[in-house]
């Protein structure tokens, strides 16, 4: 292939980096609105009264709006259960109860602090396990079971009140196995693991820009990774028809999963048709810290059971999930979580119970990796215990329990295109596995660690593209999906770039525009380039047919013999014989028509049309069995280097190897750069980043304290690799499968096994601070 599998410079890249791009932040409208949100300073409250008057005299504001302004309808992803403004009580702080639109950020700012609102305090909770009881004393949501519901939770009789989620696995017998384990003298282990507050914290806040048309219809510009997802949540909220509803997505600067609900959006609509002007919402850091989805934690309880020999013979997991006030994405997080656990290993028995349970704080939502990166914690951590104790390497452990192509996982799923073992051993061999590290030195210890991890991307799904063949040769491609900045946009550029056999500058892209470009369902779960990218492929070939059969009819009347359309191919913007390049012609000739008023197109425009939709077979939430719940898994090893400081417990991560399997490298470039970004990511969460709280107010909601990487906490790029595995996916476009979330999915318990190999004690719960490792230094009294 000439262009597809070949590095290629991101075609937004000039834009980017000479500041051209625009961005919601950058738009500006005439006359246009600064919005804001008041909200909740209580965990868990009543809205006793709510007073705006004082708020609407002041000079300068234009409108403000409450709960009594929009229908009283209810938001969620899959469990309805959330007033996007709150009506009568809140259940977290930072919660809306109100906005203001003014003429500028200080009148809308000095207007919040205008409206009086008088709440009744009410007993919160914030452990999970404590709200996760039948007996819990503080009920988040009554009427729970009145909810909508779009797919069902596994049988739970009775259901703890705050329990939203339920999810099992149920295959074979582990309680038989763990028995027959135990009794052929076998090995048992099982702990208590647990992760952290973490936050996407993209560059670019949540922010969105309303304005309404003469027609009635509005136009909602917005920083999101869903253009057709906002515009659904807005019309199912604010009853509004689709049709007069318009959202375009220009640049968005980072999402990283935390883009995937509408928040600035209606507040926007509602206040630009009170006001009758533009009205624009962008949110401060602490707000996008404070008041957006997180990856909020999850407790693990793990048992597993091997063999003498190393063979895994049964796992058991419950894993509770902290909900946060309200369920949104995170709904489906208990469920997806469980996919990691037979995603990469043969297990003759899986017993799984996942909980998500509501409390009193931030809300759950995606984050790269979603639910696969924290599942990845407790069982690649179990794998190195496991071989410690069984006195067997950790490397050769994996590989005696890999599955096999076409052989069936523990929910029935044959595994296909699994490159685990490929990217298993490359990553050995490229942090020199079987070489003890030099240490460096007292207070210094220095130690290996390596993991595996699994990712699924999510089914049902689909992607619809419109690629229209242009008058002087070139290609304009219509599309829905989002480019966050991970060079979704190349990839499909270089797709038809490939099918036409030009070059890439020869592919205008239009954007995300619901009134323009075709539905594409997220930029999420590793899909884009799989889904979207089929979808393109099939847009090309659609609109190859179409070109081929009016060349068909020209070349045979031009060189007087029948010309048929299957003989017939496309490169360097001509059309010619695949067996005879001599009959041939222009691209651009289809169009020329000779005619007294001068040229038109010929016939019919030429548009190629395609969707791509992968199904799913619905498991049972009791069983959670199913030939076909996903599209495709993904699968990545990492190994890395660490020096760990007994004093003082400080980590640095010395080498870092990172090897991904992602079936056909569209852009190899582009591939490094997630790998080498997912890792740097990987380490801020695996080490630094942790929400902090005090009850449910979140007290480091800004990046002085909220410890992202910067270059000081990540290797030099000549201690860095990063492996590209091609094992090729029998659907995936030109054999692709994604690369964007299977390379923060082993980064946690790569580093945690590495700390360990240096200094002998295990971090049980990330992050893995230096705090926590002088108490286990202590504890184990090594300190």
């Amino acid at each position: 292939m000439a262009v597809v599998g070949t590095t290629v410079k991101k075609i937004d890249g000039i834009e980017k980096v000479t500041g051209t791009a625009q961005y919601v932040t950058d738009l500006v409208l005439p006359r246009m609105l600064h919005g804001k949100i008041k909200r909740s300073p209580y965990a868990h409250a009543k809205i006793v009264r709510l007073d705006t008057r004082k708020a609407e005299a002041l000079p300068g504001v234009r409108a403000v709006m409450t709960a009594a302004d929009v229908p009283p309808k209810l938001l969620g992803t899959l469990t309805l259960d959330q007033y996007f403004v709150a009506r009568d009580r809140v259940r977290m702080v930072g919660e809306p109860v109100a906005a203001v639109a003014a003429e500028t950020l200080e009148i809308a700012e000095e207007a919040l602090d205008l409206i009086e609102v008088e709440y009744e305090e009410l007993p919160a909770v914030f452990d999970p396990e404590e709200a996760m009881k039948l007996d819990c004393p503080v009920v988040l949501h009554e009427d729970y079971d009145r909810y909508e519901r779009l797919i069902p939770i596994a049988d739970m009789d009775p259901r703890p009140p705050n329990v939203w989620q339920c999810y099992r696995i149920r295959h074979g017998d582990v309680e038989a196995e763990f028995k027959k384990v135990e009794e052929e003298g076998g090995l048992i282990v099982e702990n208590r693991y647990s992760t952290g507050y973490v936050h996407t914290a993209p560059m670019e806040p949540h922010g969105a820009v309303a304005q309404w048309q003469p027609d009635g219809s509005v136009t909602v510009w917005t920083s999101n990774q869903s253009s057709y997802i906002v515009r659904d949540e807005l019309c199912q909220v604010l009853d509004l028809p689709p049709s007069k509803v318009r959202v375009i997505i220009p640049f968005v600067g980072g999402a990283f999963g935390g883009k995937l609900e509408i928040k600035p959006e209606p507040f926007c609509v509602v206040l630009a048709r009170k006001a009758r002007r533009p009205v624009k919402i962008i949110y401060t850091r602490e707000e996008e810290l404070a008041c957006t989805a997180a990856r909020t934690p999850f407790i693990f309880y793990i048992k597993d059971a091997v063999t003498r020999d190393g063979l895994l013979r049964a796992r058991k997991v419950t894993s509770i999930f902290h909900g946060g006030g309200y369920t949104g994405e995170g709904f489906l997080k208990p469920i997806f979580s469980t996919h990691l656990y037979p995603g990469s290993y043969r297990l003759p028995a899986l017993h799984v119970d996942s909980l998500g349970v509501y409390t009193n704080r931030i809300p759950p939502g995606a984050l790269r990796g979603f639910g696969c990166a924290e599942s990845a914690f407790p069982v690649e951590t179990q794998m190195d215990i496991i071989a410690e104790q069984l006195g067997i390497d950790p490397v050769e452990l994996r590989l005696r329990n890999l599955l096999s192509e076409g052989e069936r996982t523990a929910i029935t799923m044959p595994a296909h295109a699994i490159g685990a073992h490929e990217c298993l051993v490359k990553c050995a061999a490229a942090i020199e596995w079987g070489k003890p590290s030099e240490q460096p030195g007292y207070p210094w210890k220095r130690g290996k660690g390596i993991a595996l991890g699994n990712k699924y991307s999510f089914a049902p799904t689909a992607s619809s593209v419109e690629l229209k063949v242009l008058e002087d040769g070139s290609f304009e491609l219509r599309t829905s999906a989002v480019d966050l900045g991970q060079g979704a946009y190349t990839v499909l550029c270089q797709i038809v770039a490939e099918e036409f056999g030009v070059g890439v500058d020869k592919v205008k892209l239009i954007t995300p525009d619901t009134q323009v470009t075709p539905f594409d369902h997220v930029a999420g779960s590793s899909r884009q380039t799989y889904h979207t990218g089929n979808a393109t492929k099939g847009a090309c070939d659609d609109a190859k047919r179409q070109m081929f059969e009016l060349a068909a009819k020209r070349l045979s009347e031009k060189f007087g013999k029948k010309v048929t359309p299957r003989s017939l191919t496309t490169s360097g913007g001509k059309i010619y014989q695949k067996r005879n390049q001599q009959i041939s012609m222009d691209i651009s000739d289809l169009f020329v028509v000779e005619m007294l008023a001068g040229k038109r197109p010929a016939e019919v425009e030429i548009i190629g049309k395609f969707t791509w939709v992968v199904n799913a077979i619905p498991a049972d939430p009791n069983v959670g069995q199913s030939e076909q719940p996903m599209a495709y898994m993904g699968h990545g090893a990492q190994a890395c280097e660490v020096d760990v400081n007994v004093e003082t417990g400080e980590v640095r991560v010395v080498r870092f190897v990172s090897a991904i399997d992602v079936g056909k490298a569209m852009n190899p470039q582009g591939v490094e750069m997630q790998n080498f970004g997912g890792v740097t990511m990987g380490i801020g969460i695996a080490l630094h980043e942790e929400l902090c709280f005090d009850g449910g107010r979140i007290t480091n909601a800004n990046f002085m304290d909220y410890k992202i990487p910067s270059i000081m906490e990540v290797p030099l790029e000549r201690y860095m690799t990063s492996i590209i595995v091609e094992v090729p996916h029998g659907k995936g476009p030109y054999g692709a499968k994604g690369a964007g979330e299977i390379v923060i999915v082993p980064t946690l318990p790569a580093i945690g096994n590495a700390i360990y190999n240096a200094i002998g004690v295990r971090i049980w719960d990330s992050p893995i601070t230096p705090e926590k490792i002088i108490k286990a230094l202590q504890a184990a009294g090594k300190a």
